[in-house]
């Protein structure tokens, strides 16, 4: 997972300066390609952040590895589809998709993501909550028992001192009858 957590962000983060600075121009094709590949990791990120908490199943295996396996395609395709058989109808069926859509949609779901983020915060900061009242409830009754065991030690022990006593006492008087 490096190329997705070290070097793809890096590699767009670079071609998005170059891109703005116009020290490099992109066609219609390689843009309209970046933007479909950041589409696709867009949806990955959702994945892995906020649908699924954390449960692995094999949809969000599958949706996770099909939308990198896509994004990276995508931005892999922009740099070595020029020498393409069928560049052109390839170049043609990029281009006809709408990537204006495209980022719209992948700006509502991340919209969604820090909404169902938030939630599972929520969640988690309730069970922790729950978590920690019950700790509380099982240590003050633990507590409970101990003062409770404490008690029944002192009553025993004042009453081993006193049967001591008259332990005592009796051997006195034994020793004194003989």
């Amino acid at each position: 997972m490096n190329f997705r957590d070290k070097v793809a962000p890096l590699l767009l983060f670079v071609l998005a300066i170059l891109l703005g600075l116009n020290l490099y121009t992109f066609n219609d094709f390689q843009l309209n390609a970046f933007n479909i590949g950041a589409f696709f990791l867009t949806l990955t990120g959702l994945n892995q952040g906020s649908i699924f908490y954390g449960k692995i199943n094999i949809g969000s295996l599958v949706f996770k590895n099909v939308n990198i396996g896509l994004g990276i395609f995508m931005i892999i395709l922009v740099a070595f589809a020029s020498g393409f058989k069928y560049y052109e109808q390839l170049e043609n069926f990029v281009n006809s998709i709408n990537t204006n859509a495209l980022l719209l949609m992948g700006i509502a779901v991340t919209l969604w993501s820090f909404k169902l983020s938030d939630e599972r915060q929520d969640i988690i900061k309730k069970q922790n909550k729950v978590e920690k009242l019950d700790y509380k409830e099982k240590f003050l009754n633990e507590k409970e028992k101990r003062i409770k065991y404490e008690e029944n030690n002192k009553k025993l022990t004042t009453a081993l001192k006193e049967a001591n006593k008259l332990l005592q006492q009796l051997e006195e008087r034994g020793n004194r009858n003989e």
